[in-house]
């Protein structure tokens, strides 16, 4: 009887790590897009507002 306690509780610990570790994968991937797209448009708008491109740093020309 112990034993089958003994392993009913390492079965549900398992589950709950594997269901840890893959939720941790999917946030960081998401996470590595989301920092993706802001820091293209935190590019873009210093390249708006900036006398010079952030990237290239040639002169933005403004009309």
């Amino acid at each position: 009887m112990t034993e089958k306690i003994i392993l009913a509780f390492m079965a549900i610990n398992t589950i709950f790590l594997v269901g840890y570790a893959v939720g941790r994968r999917v946030g960081r991937a998401q996470g590595e897009k989301v920092g993706y797209q802001e820091s293209k448009s935190i590019l873009r708008l210093k390249a708006n507002t900036q006398a010079h491109c952030p990237i290239c740093n040639q002169p933005n020309k403004l009309y």
